[in-house]
């Protein structure tokens, strides 16, 4: 369970910090069960649903942190080709979970994000 955490903030700063936040979210209930993470690394192993976001006509924001292991920052950019719809948010120093590692930049970017989106609808 550790290495699943650890790979969630693999190249993080505040890996450390990452991983208890982490552990404290997922344990809450308990440990999951083996069964079902490993059902879900499948499903993220076996799906590739980016010829899917040209599909979303709505606003949408996509964020990545750029040390991330696991999403490169190159899939992030080959995803915003294809959702134009789509906004892009790069935490510099953050890896795969910037909303853990970053939560107030996170939340900023999300709130101007919103803000854009009502200023938009309001024309």
């Amino acid at each position: 369970m550790y290495c699943f955490l650890a790979i969630q903030t693999m190249g993080s700063p505040t890996q450390k910090e990452d991983i208890q936040r982490l552990k404290e979210s997922v344990f809450i209930h308990g440990q999951p069960s083996l069964k079902a993470l490993r059902g879900g690394l499948n499903i993220l192993n076996q799906t590739d649903l980016r010829d899917k976001a040209a599909d979303i006509s709505h606003p949408w924001l996509r964020v990545y942190g750029r040390l991330d292991g696991l999403v490169p920052v190159k899939a992030a950019q080959q995803i915003g080709q294809l959702s134009p719809s789509s906004e892009e948010s790069v935490f510099r120093k953050a890896s795969h979970a910037p909303f853990l590692s970053h939560p107030t930049d996170f939340c900023h970017e999300l709130k101007v994000f919103l803000q854009h989106g009502e200023q938009m609808n309001d024309r």
